[in-house]
């Protein structure tokens, strides 16, 4: 039917099928949750548990991830056996058997979680979905739901093809392969992919220090900021977490205090553990302390945020970079893009067991351009 844009059979594109998992932790395991296909008059509401003994497992599967990614982990077959544990526990737990006959016959095209803000510590990622993870099978966005007021982001209907970049990369000239990152980028820019007329500002080596880098945002209106260098977070004070910069740290609490004129559309934070957050927390305290990175961002107004679980290699990190920007304008579709991004890391970093496929994370719509409602608009 028209009302539907044409797609269909005869309207020669597949319809965009959006479903969002909907998490919301009631204690002590239990947890509210339901499934919700965009542009539809239904919402499945259910109840899931994770128990205790499920619970202890994800925590220990997750160290051994971790382990496995700095090296104190040697053993792969224990990693492999995380690695499948975590997505396997997760989906009993939150999709189970009927949820499963559901995503079954319903297929989707892009999966949005939106995750209580006190659960954001679990790796989402590894969710299982028909084959396997469910982030190499389609596109996956995290929306964190919090009781933090959200931020101004940046106005939609304001934009336009011209794109401006900031690239900060290896700011403590220790890490080989950041200057690989930038090149993606400016290779990408230099044949203005997709129509879009692409500038890139670089700091990087010595000249990434953090006053350049506030001095940076406060004079320019960036789309997309990438960090291509050292972040650490700090589990048992996640507002300390920070960024390395040449002259010195910026925490994830002064975050909010960068005098941007708007915040950026995108922060693609390429650092180990620069989207972990601490079990039990808010997106921001009643103090106003965040947790992690990611938070710090994602409460300061940025419309998507980008980042890793566990410590991620250079190899991992540039090849991510470097597929996500090729794809991103080509797609101009965020959740695509980190998709091929992902897919390219699973396939080419199999071998090692490289974790960037996995433990890469999009916080932000991760079906933009791409859903039912929309089309039943046309």
């Amino acid at each position: 039917m028209s009302v539907f844009g044409g797609y269909g059979a005869d309207g020669g594109e597949l319809l965009p099928r959006v479903l969002r998992l909907s998490v919301r932790a009631d204690g002590d395991g239990r947890f509210r949750c339901s499934l919700h296909e965009e542009g539809t008059g239904l919402s499945w509401q259910y109840e899931a548990r994770l128990s205790q003994t499920a619970d202890e497992r994800l925590v220990a599967d997750a160290r051994a991830l971790q382990g496995w990614s700095i090296g104190r982990e040697r053993s792969r077959a224990r990693a492999e056996r995380a690695l499948d544990g975590i997505g396997r526990r997760l989906h009993r737990s939150f999709f189970g058997s009927r949820g499963e006959e559901y995503l079954a016959r319903m297929r989707p095209t892009a999966m949005l979680l939106d995750v209580d803000e006190m659960i954001l510590s679990l790796p989402w990622e590894l969710i299982h979905g028909w084959d396997g993870p469910l982030v190499t099978e389609v596109p996956v966005g995290r929306v964190a739901a919090t009781r933090t007021v959200p931020h101004a982001e940046r106005d939609p209907l304001a934009q336009d093809r011209q794109v401006r970049v900031l690239a900060v990369a290896d700011p403590t000239a220790d890490l080989a392969l950041a200057a690989a990152e930038v090149a993606a980028l400016r290779e990408v820019a230099s044949r203005g992919a997709g129509g879009y007329a692409i500038h890139v500002d670089v700091l990087e080596g010595d000249d990434a220090r953090l006053e350049a880098f506030r001095d940076a945002v406060s004079q320019h209106d960036y789309d997309i900021i990438h960090f291509a260098g050292h972040a650490g977070f700090r589990a048992a004070r996640p507002g300390e977490s920070r960024l390395h910069f040449a002259d010195g740290e910026m925490r994830a609490d002064e975050v909010r205090s960068l005098p941007w004129p708007s915040p950026p559309g995108i922060v693609f934070a390429s650092a180990c553990e620069s989207a972990a957050a601490g079990r039990g927390a808010r997106l921001v305290s009643r103090r106003r302390a965040s947790n992690g990175l990611a938070a710090a961002f994602l409460s300061a107004g940025t419309g998507g945020y980008l980042g890793y679980l566990w410590p991620v290699s250079d190899e991992g990190a540039g090849l991510v970079a470097g597929t996500f920007y090729e794809a991103l304008f080509q797609r101009e579709n965020v959740g695509l893009a980190v998709l091929e991004a992902r897919r390219a890391a699973a396939a080419q970093l199999s071998e090692s067991l490289d974790l960037a496929a996995y433990s890469f994370v999009l916080y932000g719509d991760a079906a933009s351009k791409h859903r039912r409602d929309l089309a039943m608009a046309h």
